[in-house]
């Protein structure tokens, strides 16, 4: 029997690995003391600060009560370090069809990375199907869309409309 090869260890491979990411369907309600801060951090993140955080947790707890939010949880050491908000409506035009608008997704700079984000996405999309959607949506910030584009093809989206802004 041929003896097994051994690899040496690589000083820079063999740092500390990060915890183990999960991801799970959960209520609003069940986590809502948590996610201040994280949204915080998304809103900063993303250099919005001309306009105030301001979250209409109201509107959180009534789609909920409707059954049009999906919340998907990222999770490392059972803290939530991610999250993905979904609601599915039709749309004004599109009254007989239900979309899934994903609202807002983030997840910690420190657990990007690797293919977890992918894994994540995808089951957001199964389920989605299984809501009986037939359309995604996904609205991204035009400054992280050239690093995105690529991720956003791989989960089978393509470009499909612009939005345009103007600071009034």
């Amino acid at each position: 029997m041929p003896s097994a090869k051994v690899l040496p260890l690589h000083p820079r491979r063999s740092a500390r690995a990060k915890p183990e990411l999960t991801f799970a369907l959960e209520r609003f309600a069940d986590i809502a003391p948590e996610l201040p801060d994280l949204f915080v951090r998304q809103w900063r993140e993303l250099e919005d600060e001309d306009y105030p955080l301001a979250v209409d947790w109201k509107a959180f707890y009534a789609h909920e009560l409707q059954g049009s939010l999906l919340v998907s949880v990222a999770r490392a050491d059972g803290k939530i370090v991610g999250f993905i908000f979904a609601l599915f409506l039709p749309t004004l035009n599109h009254a007989t069809t239900l979309h899934c608008l994903v609202e807002r997704f983030w997840l910690d700079p420190a657990h990007r990375g690797g293919w977890f984000a992918m894994r994540w996405f995808r089951d957001l999309i199964d389920e989605a199907r299984e809501r009986g959607a037939k359309r995604l949506l996904i609205t991204e910030n035009i400054k992280f869309m050239r690093g995105r584009m690529a991720f956003f093809r791989r989960l089978g989206l393509n470009p499909a409309q612009a939005t345009f802004a103007m600071r009034l």
